[in-house]
């Protein structure tokens, strides 16, 4: 598996993953690639925000390459 996948997400107060959507991908794998926003759709463990004022988006991209250690990923917030 060689490639990128950048995906956009936000947290909401209550800690749950919402509208999580690929916005660029190289993989070539689509099946996969739905898979992986499956996924998402479950994520519930960022926990409760107590001085919550909005969502808060996140743009995430994960590179691979043809090893373990040529796999990386960088997380940010979008504002």
């Amino acid at each position: 598996l060689r490639g990128s996948l950048t995906l956009r997400f936000q947290i909401d107060k209550n800690g749950y993953l919402m509208n999580p959507e690929i916005v660029d991908t190289t993989l070539r794998a689509p099946g996969l690639e739905q898979k992986i926003l499956e996924k998402m759709r479950r994520w519930r463990d960022f926990g409760k925000s107590l001085d919550y004022t909005g969502e808060t988006r996140y743009q995430l991209t994960y590179v691979f390459g043809d090893s373990l250690s040529a796999q990386s990923f960088a997380i940010y917030a979008v504002h």
